[in-house]
């Protein structure tokens, strides 16, 4: 039975079959230092590192054998604060991946509902609530016009939960287009100085890692549709047309095909770059990632887009949001991130050789055939970078019944 300490000093009792619901407060610091955090159990709670205040996780009401700390020590805020743990804490504190998942359940004084029991065995939809926001500031000597790859993919609209807001500082107009791709641009025209570019948005997402679908055909050259073949000949930073297509074949072309093929691409090129950031460069194309074995998220991603191509498998380059959701926090400035589609069984599929394995809240930006396309700003004139800032949010996760 799970007990948990509610606002009045009572507790609730949750049914054993609800046993992967977690149910979440606010707690601030003062009342739970995150340095007296006592030694966890399975039996013990979960401290997540989230916006103040702390949300401790009660998993099935235990804190080494005894009750949860006393209901006077909770202070919960007007609006409850529900936030998902699927593959996060859980797995940094246990060693291994729970398939926890938060359940939103709210009567109307504003307190959790104990009616969860016939509710668990029916079919959920986890709902989580990403905020995404971004500014980057540039110095111009003299004015200039710059193209903004900013706003979210139109594939992503209809999943904004919130107005998105492109804005930028000095105030300019800004004229929106799409490009060859189906990308969302805007146009500005900046007078010389400090100009800002500022991006914000909610999304809502499924809470789910990247689908996997070890089953998806691979299809046959002369049997892809027209816009698929783009994505199988070279491009700026994906030399498909050099000695990297021999070498594909030579390390790949005797293994299973579709999707098993390429999981063994992400495989090799996840073990065969380093990643560091001090090692960066705008120039460096898949070939040379292939030979330097060191770099950032884009070329993992080059490297992989380029390996399949040269195995006649379409990739895409992606660009957009990838906070640390559903895994241990990276303490690294967070940086907007690469991944890569392939075209398997009649649709597109998300991959991630940096990362490399399947991650929760992608958000897209941009695709097209490599980095060249897909860049966040275009100035057409001498620019100077002063400050790049990116962040990911989770907001909120609801799991609703269907």
């Amino acid at each position: 039975m799970l007990r948990v300490a509610n606002r009045s000093d009572s507790t609730i009792d949750i049914h054993p079959h609800t046993q992967n619901t977690i149910q979440t407060f606010g707690i601030e610091d003062s009342d739970f230092p995150a340095d007296s955090m006592p030694e966890l159990d399975f039996h013990g709670i979960v401290l997540r590192e989230t916006p103040r205040p702390r949300w401790v996780m009660f998993c099935d009401g235990m804190l080494n054998g005894s009750r949860p700390p006393v209901a006077s020590k909770l202070r919960m805020p007007s609006a409850i604060g529900w936030t998902n743990c699927y593959n996060s804490s859980v797995h940094s504190w246990f060693g291994s991946r729970y398939p926890f998942r938060t359940v939103r359940a709210a009567n109307r004084h504003g307190c959790p509902s104990t009616s969860l029991d016939d509710r668990t065995s029916q079919p959920q939809m986890v709902t989580m609530l990403i905020k995404v926001d971004c500014e980057i500031a540039l110095t111009f000597p003299e004015p200039a016009a710059v193209i903004l790859m900013l706003h979210l993919h139109p594939s992503v609209t209809q999943a904004v939960g919130s107005a998105e807001r492109l804005e930028v500082f000095p105030a300019v107009q800004i004229s929106d287009y799409s490009d060859v791709y189906g990308n969302r641009c805007a146009r500005v025209f900046v007078p010389a100085g400090r100009a800002a570019f500022r991006h914000e948005a909610v999304v809502v997402s499924d809470g789910q890692p990247d689908p996997q679908t070890w089953g998806a055909y691979h299809h046959r050259v002369q049997e892809l549709p027209d816009d698929a073949l783009l994505f199988l000949l070279p491009s700026r930073y994906c030399e498909v047309d050099s000695e990297l297509k021999e070498m594909a074949w030579a390390m790949f072309g005797h293994g299973p095909a579709g999707w098993p093929l390429v999981r063994t691409v992400c495989d090799f090129v996840h073990r065969h770059i380093r990643f560091d950031y001090q090692q960066a460069r705008a120039n460096r194309t898949a070939l040379d990632v292939f030979r330097e074995r060191v770099g950032v998220c884009r070329d993992y991603t080059h490297l992989a887009i380029t390996l399949c191509r040269c195995l006649n498998v379409p990739a895409r380059y992606c660009t957009g949001y990838l906070g640390d959701l559903g895994v241990p926090p990276d303490p690294a400035p967070m940086d907007f991130s690469a991944w890569f589609e392939v075209y398997l069984g009649g649709r597109w599929h998300a991959f991630d050789a940096r990362h490399n394995v399947p991650r929760i809240g992608r958000v897209l930006v941009a695709r097209g055939r490599d980095a060249a396309d897909v860049a966040l700003t275009t100035a057409f004139g001498i620019t100077r970078l002063d400050s790049f800032r990116v962040g990911t949010v989770e907001l909120q996760t609801v799991a609703l019944v269907t």
